[in-house]
């Protein structure tokens, strides 16, 4: 039976506990004192009681379903519960269900407060960690703050502060969603008004954690303290040449800085690419001023280089800036010793023509050549053209190299010693003693060889697949320095048409010899020997070994055929003066023969009609055979 006061308005809904028209908004209303007379304050002495309710999961309607049915219901059902409100008696964490109020959305039980639980923790005082340096009138940054070992015993909201009564205090809030161990970052605020030993309180959501800590906090004295107002408004001055030792007038950095206490700071940067920036300044004055942090020292490399610095004082800054150094290694006016100096000294250029000196030659000049600077700085020491091996290295218009040309010659051809000067590619060499001294080694240089269509392209498509490296051990193996007689073993690697071949110091084969078979396997190879003599100008010979079977030859240029046999090579990368394959350094037939066809495999170096000539692309230049030494 209820008793009391019900007003029932069609227009307006119901009213309890008055006889008065509940407000525009409300279909029902609870109220004992007029609306006009409470002036939107209090106007009841009662609540409302909810029902109390033992929910079972979050995402049902239990108890007010069967569990049988409460799990399958539709979305229609669970949407006709929207805004039902109880409280709930049964918290259980595994389903996060909190006690207290809760209304369904929809989908499931949400707390109308989830502030109304308070987290509850306690901490043992010899785990907690204090970081950074406390001084008076000095405030705390970034790098002050405490980490503090925490238990959680009850989950739900904290804010948690490590206050003192110097100015200063740490704090951190949040959720602990389950109880356990945590470990809480506690953020640094204000600035420590005195000198001395500070007692630390910790409380939780106001409330004083009960815990047997003596924890303090020392803040010294300071006669330093600035903080850099703008990292990224540091100004390099000066030009950073490699090489260069740097002008304290000229070569430095500003800092812009705010002083807070004056004295006397002093620090230095990292040492980075050969030089470092110092700073040795008196702050006299409070207020905005500039530190300047000289360079030191001579820069090796050229580059983009970063440098970072902490400075002293109160406030430990750290900040960087970035320095461009420049070379004019290689150039006309500053020629290098080699090309791997270019390498080693520029890694920010390319490939292309530099300047070198032979620096081991009191009478060396200037030079001019092309640097392979991305494959570790070779130096070109040799480039000619088919068209110069058979009309100027080799007799009466035949593809053989005459032993005047071996390696180990003095025979320079078109060098190029003026600024303006242009490389023949076609018919281009250097000294023997450039030879000898542009290498790193004297003795034991790395050299390679190459057969291009560019002889200015690294990554040219025939020059990738037609190559040798050669790795003398000693003087005795160094082709530049001695002649080899036949069957020479000289540690070398490399490609013929895209696969591979090697000559090893022993083994594989009578002569050290392996090549790529069909299946892509490396297997013996009869005869692959390193020549540089009198007889035989420098090449390996191959010997007519491995496989007859037909491989496709890469790079493919579009021909007919395109399939050539190991056992076709004879003379690689020099001399010619035996039946040779076609197509890897010449053609067989006239100069209307196929620049690509391999229907003929072999031919010789003669001076008929249908033996070797050169190619007539390029000009009628044909191919490049190029030496470099490193």
């Amino acid at each position: 039976m209820l008793t009391g006061t019900i007003s029932l308005h069609a227009q307006n809904g119901v009213a309890i506990g008055i006889d008065e028209t509940p407000v525009k908004g409300a279909l029902l209303q609870l109220k004992t004192e007029k609306d006009q007379d409470s002036d939107g304050n209090q106007n009841a002495t009662q609540g409302v009681g909810f029902p109390r309710v033992a929910l079972v999961k979050r995402d049902q309607l239990q108890p007010m379903y069967p569990a049988s049915e409460a799990a399958s219901l539709t979305d229609a059902q669970k949407n006709a519960h929207k805004g039902l409100v109880v409280f709930n008696v049964n918290e259980i964490d595994a389903e996060n269900l909190a006690a207290g109020l809760n209304v369904w959305n929809g989908e499931e039980w949400v707390p109308l407060s989830e502030t109304q639980r308070k987290a509850e923790v306690g901490f043992d005082c010899s785990k907690i960690r204090l970081y950074g340096r406390y001084f008076h009138r000095t405030p705390l940054t970034s790098e002050n703050y405490i980490i503090l070992p925490v238990t959680v015993t009850k989950k739900g909201d904290y804010m948690i502060i490590a206050s003192t009564t110097n100015g200063y205090y740490f704090q951190a809030s949040g959720v602990f969603n389950s109880p356990g161990d945590y470990e809480i970052k506690l953020e640094p605020m204000g600035t420590p008004a005195s000198i001395g030993t500070n007692k630390v309180s910790f409380s939780n959501n106001g409330e004083p954690i009960e815990t047997a800590c003596d924890f303090n906090i020392t803040v010294n004295s300071t006669t330093l303290t600035y903080r850099i107002t703008d990292c990224e408004a540091i100004k390099v001055y000066g030009d950073y040449q490699t090489r260069t030792q740097m002008d304290q007038f000229v070569n430095y950095a500003e800092i812009p800085i705010e002083v807070l206490i004056e004295g006397t700071t002093k620090w230095e940067t990292e040492t980075v690419n050969g030089i470092k920036f110092v700073v040795e300044q008196i702050l006299d004055a409070p207020g905005e001023t500039i530190l300047r942090a000289t360079a030191q020292g001579s820069p090796k490399k050229s580059g983009k280089y970063t440098f970072r610095f902490m400075t002293d004082g109160a406030i430990r800054n750290q900040c960087s800036f970035e320095v461009e150094f420049f070379s004019t290694l290689g150039t006309y006016a500053d020629p290098a010793c080699k090309c791997l100096d270019i390498y080693e000294e520029r890694p920010d250029v390319g490939n292309g023509e530099y300047f070198l000196v032979d620096c081991l030659d009191p009478d060396g000049v200037t030079v001019k050549t092309y640097c392979d600077i991305v494959n570790g700085g070779y130096t070109l020491v040799w480039s000619f053209s088919e068209r110069t091996a058979f009309s100027t290295y080799a007799p009466l218009n035949r593809m053989t190299i005459e032993t005047a040309y071996i390696f180990s010659k003095d025979v320079p051809r078109n060098r190029v010693t003026t600024e303006n000067g242009t490389i023949n590619y076609s018919d281009y060499r250097l000294t023997r003693k450039e030879f000898q001294h542009f290498p790193n080694s004297v003795s034991k240089p790395m050299l390679k060889v190459r057969i291009c269509e560019d002889p200015t392209d690294m990554n040219d498509p025939w020059g990738l697949q037609n190559y040798g490296i050669v790795s003398p051990r000693n003087t005795s193996e160094n082709p530049i320095e001695k002649t080899f007689g036949a069957k020479a073993h000289v540690p070398s690697v490399g490609k013929i048409w895209g696969k591979r071949w090697e000559q090893r110091a022993t083994g594989g084969g009578a002569y050290g010899g392996l090549y790529e078979n069909t299946s892509g396997q490396m297997v013996n190879h009869p005869y692959i020997a390193f020549y540089n003599n009198e007889t035989y100008t420098t090449h390996w010979d191959f010997g007519f070994g491995g496989s007859a079977d037909l491989f496709e030859v890469v790079p493919d240029k579009g021909a007919s055929n395109n399939k050539a046999r190991i056992s076709m090579m004879n003379n690689a990368f020099g001399w010619f003066g035996e039946t040779q394959p076609n197509h890897h350094f010449g053609k067989c037939g006239g100069t209307s023969a196929s620049d690509y066809d391999f229907s003929t495999q072999t031919c010789g170096t003669g001076t008929g009609t249908a033996e070797m000539k050169p190619h007539s692309f390029n000009n009628g230049q044909g191919r490049y055979l190029q030496w470099f030494v490193k």
